[in-house]
């Protein structure tokens, strides 16, 4: 499935905006670091080595000393920043070919464990692409890189007269980070699981390459939550819609748990 969605491109920076690696300037030493870059040009965004490899030893949350004896280690070996999809298929080819690990990650505000290489092996910063291609009014539709944080796709999504449908509580997570973790989010009790609310995912695979797989494929509830070990979510369709005419929160208040659950499941079935 490749959607036309011919209304509006935004493009958020150029793709080594906000970016928190720059281009290695010496060789590197690391025989996989080596294979990255003759696979992926001068230009590519590798570190193998040094402070910043520590960076991506954790996420958003501090590992427990009991976890992080039995991990024993967390640093990756190379960490490798792709700006286009490209990039990503030939790194996750390149260390498929090696017996490498493949580690995706986005914003890392997923507090457990989800992007902590816990046996080495390539971290794949998809923080870099975060390109909207598309905003298409008519079908209501969004196209986005995974990298593409939910609070920058809301402010241009309000410039369009649109709204999200459903979103993380982290408005500084990536789409394609939820997309990998998967879960409930705001607004998720009308509208649902996330995977409710993608048309399509974008996906790389070692074996199949750059590839779509839309909702009506068998596979495609089982890219939800499964944080990349069927292939790296690279680029993903949301349904949106029209912001609702006014919006008012309420508080409700129940004696008991099962009380409160009866009220949602009631909510449910209005």
């Amino acid at each position: 499935m490749r959607a036309r969605m011919a209304v509006r491109t935004v493009e958020i920076g150029s793709p080594g905006w906000a970016a928190p690696m720059m281009p290695s300037d010496a060789e590197p030493e690391l025989p996989l670091a080596k294979e990255l870059r003759r696979v992926l040009g001068p230009r590519a965004r590798i570190i193998w080595r040094g402070a910043e490899l520590d960076l991506y030893a954790r996420d958003q949350a501090d590992i427990p000393e009991s976890l992080r004896r039995m991990l024993i280690r967390t640093t990756p070996d190379v960490v490798v920043q792709p700006e286009t999809v490209e990039d990503v298929a030939n790194v996750v080819t390149a260390a498929y070919d090696l017996g490498i690990p493949v580690i995706p990650r986005g914003a890392a505000s997923f507090p457990l464990g989800g992007a902590v290489p816990t046996m080495g092996g390539v971290v794949i910063d998809l923080s870099a692409m975060r390109r909207i291609h598309a905003i298409d009014k008519e079908r209501i539709l969004a196209d986005v890189e995974a990298g593409v944080r939910w609070s920058t796709l809301q402010e241009v999504l309000r410039g369009d007269g649109l709204t999200l449908r459903t979103y993380p509580s982290s408005w500084f997570s990536t789409v394609g980070g939820w997309v990998a973790t998967g879960g409930y989010g705001i607004n998720s009790l009308k509208f649902g699981h996330l995977s409710k609310n993608v048309k399509a995912l974008q996906v790389v695979t070692p074996t199949e390459g750059v590839w779509w797989v839309d909702e009506g494929h068998k596979d495609f509830p089982l890219y939800f939550g499964t944080e990349g070990q069927l292939g790296l979510v690279t680029r993903v369709v949301l349904k949106i819609r029209l912001p609702p005419k006014s919006s008012e929160p309420r508080l409700l208040q129940f004696t008991e748990a099962q009380e409160a659950f009866d009220f949602a499941k009631d909510l449910l079935a209005v």
